[in-house]
């Protein structure tokens, strides 16, 4: 009895029920730490040889973003699903058909000198990017668990993709799909839980698609960008010939630049592809790697919406493209200064295409700078309480809202329900703020400016005693100046 009891115990004689999670599955501490260790291991090993770190995998939704009532339904396909986490959804039966169609006819009109559609499917090249691709989810659900089901779907949704993109880049007139259903499906394209790996897209478009039509992927996001903004034209003399100069110098020496931005590695996914393609400026390609502070101390600056900006001499205008980081400040002489603000479409997509890029950046294994998250704060403070709607008025007649939904108060709750939540990198448009708190610190001009707003703000509603009244006020405070001078120094004292 005394050596049974000193006995060590057998893994199998032990039975120890787990706690359940709040969805349900089972927690166990020893597998996550085998999980930590094993990581550690890996991490080191990889680090080491290749140097490379490691890119985000296609995941669901953050559970924080997902239980906001006003948002969740923008996370969700409402007509098909790509990829695995909504696949076999009941709701989606009617989109499911629709894609198999498209994929038929996809199958009957590619031209492929080295192989069919079913060969290609069957062949070692798909395998290995089926591979790959298996390592880009953060889970595969039971119903393509499986090596062959998984590859099946990666198949005929990466087929449908690349075909509907086509589609809708040329305009194909032979695919008989309804506007809405286009629409429809554009949005579901860039929800998070509906992303392929981008690679899958990539093989199947070198394989079946010709060489000049490798392009249309870059056209579909171009598109989804959509600004109009348009820089002020430059109306000076001085200010047009140097640039009229250089072009007609460049053009003799054959030099045709590339204004297109490459991109440094290639996508994850659409909805990266989307992403970086608001990140992108005219002079660098987008960076996701948190600014650091130099100056010691975390700098959390406030913000003041459109109309106090106007007031102070401070008028907003597009820069010409709708890249987030073309935000900037500049000041002219005396007391007024621009602010330049990316042109963005406000359309029925907005809300769902944004909200996605939002939470795609809150996805944990995601290291980013929160370019997406810190342009929507920033454009909620412009914007303040939806109820102003002066705020996004201003915005819409400067070309920065080019809005083609709702009111402008609509627009105003839809820029606070997406900055629901939200937390900015405090560092984004850390310049950008400093130097309009340097305008608003010239009291004197600030002063002036709010003068001129308030009793000139616009010449068609100047009422005929205002301009008068103004110009009079100037001169008695002129007059009053001399009058002071004058008695402090008076003529013909010494």
């Amino acid at each position: 009895m005394a050596s049974s009891k000193n006995a060590p115990l057998k893994t199998s004689e032990v039975t120890i029920e787990m706690p359940m999670g709040q969805e349900g599955y089972m927690l166990d501490p020893c597998k996550e730490l085998m999980n930590i260790f094993g990581y550690k291991a890996q991490a080191g090993t990889s680090t080491s040889s290749a140097g490379a770190k490691t890119r985000p995998k296609i995941q669901e939704v953050p559970q924080i973003m997902r239980e906001n009532e006003k948002n969740k339904i923008n996370y969700f396909p409402k007509l098909v699903s790509i990829g695995p986490y909504h696949y076999g959804n009941r709701k989606l039966k009617e989109g499911q058909a629709l894609k198999t169609r498209l994929v038929q006819e996809f199958s009957s009109n590619v031209q492929s000198k080295k192989k069919s559609l079913e060969a290609y499917f069957h062949s070692m090249e798909f395998g290995k990017v089926v591979s790959e691709a298996k390592n880009c989810y953060a889970m595969i659900p039971k119903a393509v668990y499986t090596d062959e089901a998984f590859k099946c779907l990666m198949f005929l949704d990466g087929c449908f993709v690349v075909y509907f993109i086509h589609c809708v880049v040329n305009k194909c007139k032979d695919v008989q799909m309804k506007n809405h259903h286009k629409a429809i499906i554009t949005m579901d394209l860039f929800l998070l839980e509906n992303q392929l790996p981008y690679t899958v897209l990539q093989a199947l478009v070198n394989e079946f698609m010709p060489p000049e039509k490798n392009k249309d992927i870059a056209e579909f996001i171009k598109k989804q960008t959509g600004a109009r903004g348009i820089k002020g034209r430059e109306t000076n003399l001085y200010g047009l010939l140097p640039k009229y100069f250089q072009r007609v110098i460049d053009y003799w020496r054959g030099d045709k630049k590339d204004n297109t931005v490459k991109h440094h590695h290639l996508p994850l996914h659409l909805l990266d592809y989307l992403r970086t393609e608001f990140l992108i400026t005219a002079s660098s390609p987008p960076s996701d790697q948190p600014e650091k502070n130099f100056g010691g101390e975390m700098e959390w600056r406030s913000f003041r919406p459109v109309e106090e900006l106007k007031a102070a001499g401070i008028h907003c205008k597009t820069s010409g493209s709708s890249s987030v980081k073309e935000i900037k400040f500049k000041p002219y002489k005396l007391m007024y200064g621009s602010l330049s603000l990316p042109a963005i479409v406000i359309d029925d997509s907005f809300k769902t295409k944004w909200l996605n890029m939002l939470a795609y950046e809150a996805c944990t294994d995601f290291i980013n700078d929160g370019g997406i998250t810190s342009f929507i704060c920033f454009m909620d403070s412009l914007i303040d309480r939806p109820e102003d709607v002066i705020h996004v008025k201003e915005l819409r007649e400067k070309g920065i809202l080019q809005k083609s939904l709702g009111s402008d108060e609509h627009v105003g709750h839809l820029f606070n329900e997406l900055a629901t939540d939200l937390t900015p990198n405090p560092y984004e448009y850390r310049q950008v703020k400093r130097d309009i708190e340097k305008h608003f610190n010239r009291t004197w001009a600030v002063w002036f400016a709010e003068g001129l707003h308030t009793h000139l703000m616009s010449i068609d509603k100047l009422k005929p005693w205002t301009v008068p009244a103004f110009v009079a006020t100037l001169l008695i405070l002129f007059l009053t100046v001399v009058q002071t001078y004058f008695a402090a120094f008076p003529k013909g004292k010494k």
